[in-house]
């Protein structure tokens, strides 16, 4: 479990550094190293006899030696012998952290000596500002190979105090041996340290290489569970125990900004509150209040169920057109960082295993809302509070949690948000995933829910194929992007397979009847041709086959005028977007005469300034993308730029398990989460959210004060300032309406 501690892993420091050269040091100075003893990953019960590994620390850095036992070495599996490093070599693979593990350098070396980076997941920046450069050797010998290794980590240090750092480190090997007929065979996965679930690429299992216990180092204790930002020592915690007085001891309330990070925790910044700061809220909106529970005493931990009451008008009575909601904030680590990222409502609380498993704060939050605190430790809830069909004025409730008790109080302005008639939101999101296959039956209605709330519209799936389809398609509000082409042409188009000279009658002819047919079935499902449109393949390019793609255009719109056609053009070359010279030649014939929903990707929309003759051309819809997801800025830059919407990749796209972002090549495209009855919200989608309110807001200032509209979307502004400045700005034009 993500819980464990690190496996230990003693200081030994040696005088001088052997040479690098692939052969092992003498045995006097092997005797000296810790040895290191593979197991089998996820399977730690097997010990691995073939590979032996031995560590130390010398003035030059972190020293590794691995003798690597093959009985069929001349049968290593080397895709590229005497070439390039591939993924998929018989090679050994080694990963290392430093301080929160927020980041680390991951590197593999095949049997041949062949080094390769793992970019996506490089130490970066260091220390000291100079590349981590490795050195390392390969060296065969009869029935095996050794590999050495030197890692420079003194430029990841503090002024270079490599011996009082503590590191994490785990080393993996995979023995892949090639067939008779070409192919390769996995043999054996082992790992240093053991490791008990299927991916080596999970840091907080990686060992732990101790500092020098000779020399005394401040305790660093954590306001929040696993988010290292949030750190404190015990002298700073006695500091803030006296600045509390008789306060201290107790359960404390503190106000959070809404989108908080580790660093908003610090103690310096805890005070007891008795009050949140006032929400400000249009009469149909959702807004965050975050709220930080500490607990105050040294000694004892503590369990308490954090509540939140009704909300009460100014007169005191009891009201149900502004509701509360309690949120727990889960902490988790992912390859972009160790974050508060979850939030659980009470009825969407994963198993208590899985809680342990995949949140560093997994076992305090796990029975919410019941909380455990730690000596010291403190946890973050979020209150969720909608206004719907509230009228204007001032309302309260009482968030409470063992001693700790503070007011929420509310305004609610004269002001309706009114979403614009175009409306056209998207993102890219799978139905299912194959770690949680099993949803209860209401978990796609509210997942949709969700999605309407934060403006999504479009959804990017079949309407007839899957669950979550057949539920949207019953909403009339919801529009689909569907898959234009068999299979058979698709991933060749896509590849650039298909030039304009290989199109045939044929394929013309199975084009138009698959085209046919998908309209007949999305029609017999209750979708008609306004509600959906079709998709070529995906982000093309400057290639022969977007000029393929012209002629499907032409050609389906000349056989049925109802289709609709979606692009979203991305260009993207080695030398980053290109200039219009070299998009027109492809694009300029057909885009703006078939494309009715234009979505071309950031990078591309914004290469030049000014209108673009295709991309802010006349049609149904203009809009853009990006990937992965932006945060709540994405909307402000749609409407500064006159488009109809926006989106982004992706809602929810994992690579494995959507709760482990290391058990795959690369990041998870994970914005919300599989949860026990409906998708878990994150900041990210929160922030996505609050985003489309501000689009709605800039929308509906516009059709009144299009200039007043535009200054305030383009001001230097905070979001929180931002958005008031629209409330006000709405309510004035809402009391000066006759």
């Amino acid at each position: 479990e993500l819980q464990q501690a690190a496996a230990g892993v003693p200081f030994v420091r040696l005088d001088r550094t052997p040479d690098i050269d692939g052969v092992p040091p003498e045995p006097e100075l092997l005797e000296r190293m810790v040895p290191l003893a593979f197991t089998g990953l996820g399977r730690i019960e097997q010990a691995d006899p073939l590979t032996r590994g031995y560590l130390a620390r010398t003035p030059d850095g972190l020293y590794v030696l691995l003798e690597c036992e093959e009985p069929e070495l001349e049968r290593a599996m080397i895709y590229h012998p005497g070439g390039e490093h591939a993924w998929g070599d018989n090679a050994v693979e080694c990963f290392l952290a430093v301080g929160n593990r927020e980041r680390y350098y991951h590197f593999a070396l095949n049997s041949d000596g062949k080094f390769r980076d793992d970019y996506c997941r490089i130490i970066d920046p260091t220390v000291d500002g100079r590349p981590f450069s490795v050195r390392h050797a390969v060296r065969k010998l009869g029935d095996r190979f050794y590999v050495e290794l030197l890692l420079p980590v003194q430029g990841l240090c503090a002024a270079g105090k490599v011996d009082l750092t503590e590191f994490y480190f785990a080393l993996f090997r995979e023995r892949i041996i090639r067939t008779a007929d070409g192919g390769s065979v996995d043999i054996a996965r082992t790992t240093f340290p053991a490791i008990a679930n299927n991916s080596p690429h999970t840091p907080a299992l990686f060992a732990r290489l101790e500092a020098d216990r000779s020399v005394p180092a401040a305790a660093a204790l954590q306001v929040l569970t696993g988010l290292a930002d949030s750190n404190y020592s015990a002298e700073e915690f006695a500091e803030w125990q006296k600045r509390l007085g008789d306060r201290a001891g107790r359960l404390l309330a503190a106000p959070l900004p809404a989108d908080f990070s580790g660093a908003d925790a610090r103690l310096a910044a805890v005070e007891a509150a008795d009050r949140l700061p006032e929400m400000r809220m249009a009469r149909n909106e959702q807004e965050n209040c975050g709220v930080l529970l500490v607990n105050s005493d040294a000694a004892a931990g503590r369990r308490e169920t954090v509540t939140l009451s009704a909300f009460f008008d100014a007169a005191g009575n009891e009201v149900d057109t502004v509701r509360g909601e309690l949120l727990a904030v889960g902490n988790i680590m992912t390859r972009r960082g160790t974050r508060p990222q979850a939030l659980f409502s009470a009825d969407n609380i994963l198993a208590e295993g899985f809680m342990r498993k995949f949140l560093l704060n997994g076992r305090n939050i796990a029975h919410f809302p019941e909380l455990v605190f730690a000596p010291g430790g403190g946890e973050a809830v979020v209150v969720k509070v909608n206004s719907s069909g509230a009228s204007p004025g001032r309302y309260r409730a009482m968030l409470r949690c063992g001693e700790a008790a503070a007011e929420l109080p509310v305004e609610v302005v004269d002001v309706t948000l009114e979403a614009p008639e175009k409306q056209f939101v998207n993102n890219w999101a799978n139905f299912s995933n194959p770690a949680f296959p099993f949803y209860p039956e209401e978990y796609y209605a509210n997942e949709l829910a969700y999605r309407r709330a934060g403006g999504l519209n479009v959804q990017w799936l079949d309407p007839v194929d899957n669950p979550l389809g057949r539920e949207a398609a019953r909403d009339v509000r919801n529009f689909f992007i569907v898959s234009s082409l068999p299979q058979k042409y698709l991933h060749r188009l896509y590849g650039n397979g298909i030039h304009p000279e290989d199109v045939t009658d044929e394929m013309r002819g199975e084009v138009l009847d698959f085209v046919g047919q998908l309209k007949a079935r999305l029609a017999a499902a209750g979708v008609t041709p306004e509600r959906f449109a079709i998709e070529f393949w995906d982000e093309p390019g400057l290639k022969e086959a977007t000029l393929v793609m012209g002629e499907f255009a032409r050609m389906i719109k000349a056989h049925d005028p109802e289709i609709q056609i979606w692009c979203n053009p991305l260009c993207y070359n080695p030398l980053g977007f290109p200039d219009d010279d070299e998009v027109l030649p492809f694009y300029g014939a057909w885009y703006n005469r078939y494309v009715d929903y234009s979505q071309p990707i950031q990078g591309l929309y914004f290469r030049n300034p000014g209108r673009h003759p295709l991309w802010d051309a006349p049609r149904r819809i203009n809009a853009y993308y990006v990937h992965p997801c932006p945060g709540r800025d994405m909307p402000r830059r749609a409407f500064l730029a006159g488009l109809d919407g926006y989106g982004y990749y992706a809602w929810n796209a994992s690579r494995c398990d959507p709760w482990n972002d290391f058990d795959g090549g690369e990041f998870d495209y994970q914005v919300v989460y599989p949860g026990a009855s409906g998708p878990v919200p994150t900041f990210e989608s929160e922030a996505m959210r609050e985003g489309w309110e501000d689009f709605i807001m800039l929308k509906q200032l516009a059709q009144r004060q299009p200039e007043l509209a535009e200054r305030l979307a383009d001001e230097a502004l905070s979001y929180r300032q931002r958005r008031e400045r629209l409330l006000d700005a709405l309510a004035a034009e809402a009391a000066d309406r006759p």
